[in-house]
């Protein structure tokens, strides 16, 4: 049952147009997601083969997401590339044809809606983006308002906040992510001294060193631009836990004279960081992993998540919820009682820490499928996969208090109808599958010995999955990852339907279809869709 706000509480939120929500929310970690939506994530180059294959894999996890429990999802709202100058950005389409862009970008919150999901987007994931693309440095981002890639990144959020703040979708924004953990450090020397420990040279090159004072700005002018364009709702900063010597290196920074200090922070001088680096945002951010450096303030075990008390006694003395917007195991996941990710949701329950997403979702980093044994899969939450970990989270948001109320412009009967909607999915629907082959992509050409793959979920259990060649079975497997191997040098020249089937332990189907072409040499019209 959701919990009473009282009438007083309430009146002033409704006064404010601030956003508001019943603790606790619970979201995932997508942060690829409108990448999928233009086609570059998983390797895509933004063709539409790739990005017929990974909007249906964008779909299938919201739904998957949704049926789990969970909220809202924490996505990049501006892609991430490129990490180094001369790189493709996944803003290309945005600068060369922005109607289409933002098309794309619709499709995305309908699908969210559908879902009925909402969505934390985050602006500046990566804080080399913006300066690769104009040749500038991070040092440049963060330190010149009047810098190339400033004003790219204000002119893209207040497009952003221009299109969506009238859509319920928005939960909160988010400026960056983890900036804080690059403050006062030598980023140059340090990359420069070891580029093979980054992503060589051209990365160093981009990088840059700032002050805690000038990160502090940058948020604080893009948090105000948002909250001028959208006061009804709220920003956070992305931040990340502070260094265990943060207000040490804000006295005296690493690249100056006797810089990188050895004392670690007190716990009131840490309460102090978080305090003054959330100056102009409204929600204070930690991402939290069972790293070494947090154990402090007395704790020799690094995955005891007893530091996130501190965060909260922190965030209760400035006044200001807390969105612990990652954590994880740093190894692979599993859902133990001893594990990280375990015991931080029920640290995160126990604390009612007001917004919390974990790190990942569904997510496909290097490819449209993997292997079991790839590290791309230590972080990816996916039915069939993790499915003990999944019914930890799936716990924790049936704890939550209550579904998110957002008040403010352009909210009303659309919010309601999306609680309702919520209420009536809270026992889950029996449906088909959730099932997209993921290679090979349309109209490749197809010879040999052929690998195929497969995603696929259920609302149970997955009982099998085949792949059919206009509608045969030639292979068949029954348990994630879905790949086989098929002799296309065994089907006719020419183009045929390749599917993926997938059949729950309901004997419910659900077929996934695309045109390729079999036979060495052989050619067709082929169309994607």
């Amino acid at each position: 049952m959701a919990k009473i706000v009282s009438s007083v509480f309430l009146l002033a939120l409704l006064a404010s147009g601030v956003a508001y929500a019943d603790p606790q929310m619970v979201g995932v970690n997508k942060y690829e997601l409108l990448k999928q939506y233009i086609g570059r994530a998983s390797g895509g180059d933004g063709s539409e083969k790739y990005l017929s294959v990974e909007k249906a894999m964008a779909k299938k996890a919201l739904v998957d997401a949704s049926k789990v429990g969970v909220t809202f999802v924490r996505i990049a709202a501006a892609g991430y590339e490129p990490i180094a100058q001369g790189r493709h950005s996944d803003l290309e389409l945005w600068m060369s044809d922005p109607k289409k862009y933002w098309q794309e970008v619709d499709a995305m919150f309908d699908d969210l809606d559908s879902a009925n999901l909402q969505v934390v987007p985050n602006f500046v994931f990566n804080p080399t983006q913006f300066p690769a693309i104009n040749g500038e440095t991070v040092a440049d981002l963060i330190g010149d308002p009047k810098s190339r890639s400033y004003q790219m990144a204000l002119k893209y959020i207040n497009e952003f906040v221009y299109h969506y703040k009238a859509r319920k979708t928005i939960l909160f924004y988010e400026v960056s992510n983890e900036l804080n953990l690059q403050v006062d450090m030598d980023n140059v020397g340090n990359c420069t001294k070891k580029p093979e420990r980054q992503h060589g040279p051209q990365f160093c090159n981009v990088l840059g060193n700032y002050t805690t004072a000038q990160m502090i700005a940058f948020t604080r002018g893009l948090a105000a631009s948002i909250k001028k364009q959208d006061p009804s709702r709220s920003v956070s900063s992305g931040y990340s836990i502070p260094r265990p010597s943060a207000e040490h290196l804000r006295a005296n920074p690493e690249w100056q004279a006797n810089g990188k200090p050895n004392s670690w922070d007190s716990v009131d001088e840490f309460k102090k960081n978080i305090k003054d680096i959330h100056e102009g945002v409204d929600i204070i951010s930690v991402h939290l992993y069972p790293l070494q450096n947090n154990g402090r303030f007395g704790n020799k075990d690094a995955r005891d998540p007893k530091i996130l008390d501190t965060v909260v006694d922190a965030a209760k003395a400035a006044g200001k919820p807390l969105f612990v917007g990652e954590y994880g195991d740093s190894g692979r996941i599993d859902g133990r009682g001893d594990s990280y990710s375990v015991r931080m949701m029920d640290r995160i329950a126990a604390l009612k820490v007001p917004y919390s997403a974990i790190w990942t979702w569904e997510l496909y980093q290097q490819g449209l499928y993997y292997a079991k044994t790839d590290t791309d899969t230590e972080y990816s939450l996916e039915p069939g996969r993790s499915d003990e970990l999944i019914e930890h989270l799936r716990a924790l948001a049936g704890k939550q208090g209550g579904q998110s109320r957002v008040q403010g412009h352009g909210q009303g009967p659309g919010q309601a109808r999306m609680m309702e909607a919520r209420a009536s999915k809270s026992g889950g629907d029996e449906s088909a599958p959730q099932v997209v082959l993921t290679w090979p992509l349309a109209c490749a050409k197809l010879s040999g010995s052929q690998d195929v793959h497969a995603v696929a979920s259920s609302d149970t259990k997955v009982k099998t999955v085949q792949f059919l060649v206009d509608d045969k079975v030639v292979a068949e497997t029954n348990t994630p990852p879905y790949n086989a191997r098929i002799d296309a040098d065994q089907v006719s020249p020419g183009k045929h339907v390749l599917t993926a089937r997938a059949i729950d332990d309901k004997d419910h189907a659900a077929n996934f279809n695309s045109n390729v072409i079999f036979g060495k040499g052989a050619d067709a019209d082929c169309a994607v869709k």
